[in-house]
């Protein structure tokens, strides 16, 4: 029997948070039974919760059953209360795959987020986490077993086309995708101080141009599918927070434990990374030789400008490797058991 594989699906194309499920789905989709439901709001929850209820009443019990969090449609305490004990009276065997853990994300909010994550993760056999620092942590703030947890690496980034691969020419140019708020990404806006050394493209929503510096060169927006031939640069930058000197506030400390996605969007495109060095995945980046990492974006002038030319190609060549893994799905693949 097939095992079922469970999936949020939200409305809008240019949610890059669905590009990570929905790869999942596609890499997996000839060993899974697929389930889905719909992103819903205020007037739809009851009927996108009921059906939900109504999907999982159909597959047998005992059944395998993976799932992809959070379901953000339903995480408070009125819905998941009744989507556990519905889990558990159908004895499934639960696998999560953990695309974030809202508790850490929004510390403000770990005081309700927690017990409600608690109950479903202690309710699964397999948790798939992003990485060591996520494992210890969950360890720690949710009791959860290190022979529970399994380490991701790396999320996939599935791309059927020849991707837009780093420039082979190495002028300096580095790259940000990704929500460009200012108060999501603040240091985006302090980055036109690094500009007169380096080429700096931003792509994504939210730009504010009259907060920005002349010298950044806002690129537009487009789907995740198709962002990959749009990019242009030597380097995608993984940062967050509110400065350039560290990643400061919220979002920023939270690449101390999780996997951006943005990361297997530029490897998979073909360009090697600028990441913290204090994030999570830098030590990945480092010891697969994928890019660089820094402690302050201020280094990047003086750190670009002593890389040689060949130093530079040896990372594209180790990219174009790597990259060809994560746009067919190997590391999903791997974390389940499924050759």
């Amino acid at each position: 029997m097939k095992p079922y594989l469970l999936t949020e699906v939200p409305k809008d194309i240019f949610n890059a948070g669905f590009k990570a499920k929905n790869d999942i789905r596609v890499a997996l989709q000839a060993e899974v039974e697929d389930l889905t439901v719909p992103e819903s709001f205020r007037f739809d929850k009851i009927p996108a919760f009921l059906r939900l209820m109504w999907q999982l009443g159909r597959i047998p019990q005992g059944s395998r059953l993976y799932i992809q969090c959070p379901i953000y449609s339903f995480f408070n305490q009125r819905f998941m209360s009744r989507l556990c004990d519905k889990l558990e009276r159908g004895h499934f065997r639960i696998t999560l795959i953990l695309h974030d853990v809202d508790s850490l994300r929004y510390p403000d909010r770990a005081e309700w987020l927690g017990p409600l994550e608690r109950r479903l993760y202690h309710m699964a056999e397999t948790v798939i986490v992003h990485n060591e620092s996520m494992k210890e942590i969950l360890q720690q703030t949710h009791g959860l077993s290190p022979d529970k947890m399994v380490t991701l690496g790396i999320f996939d980034y599935l791309y059927d086309r020849d991707p837009a691969g780093a420039d082979t020419d190495y002028t300096r140019t580095v790259f940000v995708a990704g929500n460009l708020d200012p108060e999501k990404s603040g240091y985006i806006y302090g980055l036109g101080r690094l500009a007169d050394t380096l080429t700096i493209n931003l792509y994504g929503g939210h730009f504010r141009r009259e907060a920005a510096p002349d010298t950044l060169r806002y690129q537009g927006s487009f789907p995740p599918d198709e962002l990959p031939r749009h990019l242009q640069g030597n380097f995608g930058l993984i940062w967050d927070g509110t400065s350039v000197t560290e990643c400061a506030g919220q979002t920023g400390e939270y690449l101390r434990i999780n996997n951006p996605h943005k990361t297997s969007l530029y490897l998979a495109a073909g360009f090697p990374v600028i990441i913290w060095k204090q994030a999570a995945l830098a030590p990945f980046i480092v010891e697969n030789g994928l890019g660089l990492a820094v402690d302050s974006l201020e280094e990047l002038p003086q750190l670009l400008e002593q890389l040689t030319d060949e130093e530079y190609r040896r990372f594209v060549a180790n990219v174009a490797a790597f990259g060809a893994l994560l746009r067919r799905g190997a590391y999903i693949r791997k974390a389940l058991e499924i050759e």
